[in-house]
């Protein structure tokens, strides 16, 4: 019996019988043997033959140790008989059959030798060269370092299998366990204990379903499996070897595990500020024209073409593109918004690609990353883009073509999956013919256009959102919401509104701080709202109904139109043609005339 504790090694250096036990009591034990050479052999037969000088002679040992002696008894004139033997018990046996035969010398290894010696006979030990010893020690030193260095592989395999969160289980061609980690044996209600590698996966998974799905080795995705009142997403990936299937591995966690872990993303983002609260939910309105562009927002949503929104300051520009992000396949990834205007270029440009160390002084150790990146596989939205300066424009143009970004100061490009939203409230066409924009950024940024109409074009939902705004910030003040009397509504239906839904918004925060009143009046309204003298005048005049601001009676009276009289109806009408044509009480289509010949000017 062998009374070690092998566990505690690497590797064990063995030969003869004593090989061939431990090989048959730890079959999973690197183990190696230390030959028996040819010449070893003769040599012992060659000391037994002048020791002794026998007739006969036994050698007794492992297999694999004597397989060549027989040839030798022609050479050495001695009548050789090979005894082999597996084990101690049989060692014991062989020994007495060679004393049962006359054969008076052993040759042998020490076991034999030892069994011979106790029952009378002669023995010769066969000895190994210390050549062939230092040449094994070299061997067991080069195989240990291999098997250390696998094991060192499997454990970090091992370890890595252990702490990911998803669970994954492979299989052979032959439906067996080849691993398994932490996770894998927790969704399966297995012991953490348990070692089922190599046990065949019917024998693990008593479900028939899921014991079906897990030994195809098939590729399968997000496969759905209800086991033991838990729903399981399934992934199949097979192994391959020179192009033939030799198994699989299977990936599969809860599909609450799913929602807990886009929850978690999702709180990551929001606290970044990576994400977007708004959708199309979010935007107060009855109207056709508001309703019509939801829906055309919504189509837009549903592909990845880049958009550009055009509306007046106030309008709720970044709500649509907020929406539009929450509508779309990008909704579970970051959204990052930033107005062109809030930054000088310099800055812009870092903040928008990001920098490397030493790009400049005052760059932050490890470098930045910048908005594109942030933005990866999410939207990124660019407001008042007409404010970025050309030269910048020109390297946005090259992430619109390319679908990369360079960090400032770097030589590496970073690719990028952004959807990109811009918007503007200025003509981006004048800006063009004034040298102020690119036109192939223009084309590129303008596949798809969404006009937000101002807040004079939404007449119907003007009262609408009043109401709104005058409940959230009477609830926030803890008092009761007051209400519009009838000359109120008429100044707010009559007012131009030129800073649109956020001004309406102020008025509204404005009025609930300082009203204390049920009902509010025309007065009211004038008195807590600073309103430019001429927009008075029109809320003051009776009779008028229209959801746009007319001009006084001697500013309308243009006989000989001036050039200042056409300025100033643009101004207010923050250069809309349609309403500015309203206002001069002529023609769309003479106010463009008129315009052509002040440009000639």
């Amino acid at each position: 019996t062998i009374a070690l504790n092998l566990e505690v090694y690497d590797l064990v250096i063995a030969r003869g019988i004593t090989y061939a036990t431990l090989k048959n009591l730890y079959p999973d034990k690197p183990l190696i043997e230390i030959g028996v050479t040819g010449y070893e052999l003769i040599k012992g037969i060659s000391d037994a033959k002048q020791k002794y000088n026998p007739d006969r002679v036994a050698v007794v040992g492992w297999k694999g140790m004597i397989s060549s002696v027989q040839d030798l008894d022609e050479i050495s004139n001695l009548s050789i008989e090979c005894f082999d033997m597996k084990s101690d018990k049989e060692a014991k046996q062989k020994i007495e059959l060679v004393k049962q035969k006359g054969i008076p010398v052993v040759v042998g290894g020490l076991t034999a030798c030892k069994i011979a010696t106790s029952m009378g006979l002669r023995t010769i030990f066969i000895k190994t060269s210390k050549e062939v010893v230092e040449k094994t020690i070299v061997e067991a030193i080069n195989t240990a370092k291999i098997i250390n260095e696998k094991q060192d592989r499997v454990n970090l395999l091992k370890t890595i299998l252990d702490y990911s969160t998803e669970a994954i289980l492979s299989i052979n061609e032959h439906g067996k366990i080849t691993s398994i980690n932490r996770s894998a044996k927790k969704i399966l209600n297995i012991a953490p204990s348990l070692d089922v590698t190599g046990m065949d996966i019917e024998e693990v998974i008593v479900d028939p379903n899921l014991r079906d799905i897990m030994k195809t080795i098939e590729s399968t995705n997000n496969q759905i499996q209800n086991y033991a009142g838990t729903l399981l997403t399934i992934n199949s990936i097979p192994i391959k070897v020179k192009n033939e299937i030799k198994g699989a591995v299977k990936l599969f966690q809860r599909a609450t595990k799913i929602q807990e872990v886009e929850s978690e993303l999702r709180k990551s983002l929001y606290k970044k500020g990576l994400i977007s609260k708004y959708t199309f939910k979010s935007i107060i309105g009855e109207s056709y024209a508001i309703q019509q562009t939801i829906n055309d927002a919504y189509k837009y949503s549903q592909a990845n073409s880049n958009i550009l929104i055009i509306g007046e300051t106030g309008t709720g520009k970044e709500l649509f593109a907020q929406s539009i992000h929450n509508a779309s396949n990008r909704k579970k990834g970051p959204f990052v918004a930033i107005n062109c205007a809030a930054l000088p270029e310099n800055l812009l440009e870092t903040e928008l690609f990001g920098y490397v160390e030493g790009a400049f002084t005052g760059a932050l150790k490890g470098g930045k990353a910048g908005l594109f990146e942030l933005a990866n596989n999410g939207t990124i939205f660019l407001d008042e883009i007409n404010e970025v300066s050309l030269s910048l424009q020109s390297k946005l143009l090259r992430v619109l073509e390319e679908k990369e970004i360079r960090r400032v100061g770097d030589i590496k490009v970073i690719n990028i999956n952004v959807r990109i939203i811009t918007a503007t409230n200025s003509n981006l066409y004048k800006k063009i013919e004034l040298g102020q924009f690119r036109r192939d950024l223009l084309y590129r940024l303008n596949i798809l256009d969404l006009r937000i109409p101002p807040l004079r074009e939404r007449n119907t939902d003007i009262l609408l959102l009043t109401e709104f705004y005058i409940e959230r910030f009477c609830s926030k003040l803890s008092r009761t919401p007051f209400k519009l009397d009838n000359s109120a509504k008429e100044a707010f239906l009559k007012y131009y509104w030129p800073g649109n839904i956020r001004e309406l918004k102020n008025i509204c925060e404005r009025l609930s701080v300082l009203n204390e009143n049920k009902y509010i009046t025309k007065y009211d309204f004038l008195k807590h709202t600073n309103i430019a003298d001429k927009m008075l005048d029109v809320i003051n005049t009776p009779n008028q109904t229209n959801s746009f601001v007319s001009l006084n009676q001697d500013f309308l009276n243009v006989g000989d139109r001036t050039t200042e009289a056409i300025l100033e109806a643009l101004e207010k009408s923050n250069n809309n043609k349609t309403l500015a044509a309203k206002m001069l009480g002529i023609s769309r289509s003479t106010l463009w005339r008129k315009i052509k010949e002040i440009e000639k000017l």
